[in-house]
């Protein structure tokens, strides 16, 4: 083991750092689970996928614990555009999704990244 104060320098303390501000800024005390949103690479034991979605904007943030594909349904969520961005965990950085209208969609984590948050939101409703 290492001294305290070293363990909060570690990479995973950092870690929790960049998680808790993701999901600080999502609301996650409004959100409820639903993996009903993950239609493909659901994953299992220590690579399961788990998604929320915010009770009032019906965001939905997925957290990927492993750099593989993933299929998202939007079936139950307003119609409209949506957007969103990757967040990486390890360091906070974040990647932007582009619009798109799809009801289903597949995405792929960003390369080089051991896990990630993805958050998608409605844009515009139709």
């Amino acid at each position: 083991t290492q001294p305290w104060k070293a363990a909060l320098r570690s990479a995973g303390a950092q870690s929790l750092r960049y998680t808790r501000a993701f999901l600080e800024s999502i609301e996650w005390w409004r959100c409820v689970p639903d993996d009903k949103v993950i239609t493909e690479g659901k994953g299992d034991g220590a690579t399961r996928n788990v998604a929320l979605r915010h009770i009032a904007t019906d965001a939905v943030a997925v957290y990927l614990s492993a750099p593989l594909p993933i299929k998202l349904s939007f079936q139950h969520l307003p119609r409209g555009e949506y957007s969103g961005k990757w967040v990486n965990p390890t360091n906070g950085q974040e990647l932007r999704v582009d619009s798109f209208s799809d009801r289903s969609r597949s995405f792929d984590p960003p390369k080089g990244w051991a896990d990630a948050f993805l958050l998608i939101h409605v844009t515009r409703k139709e």
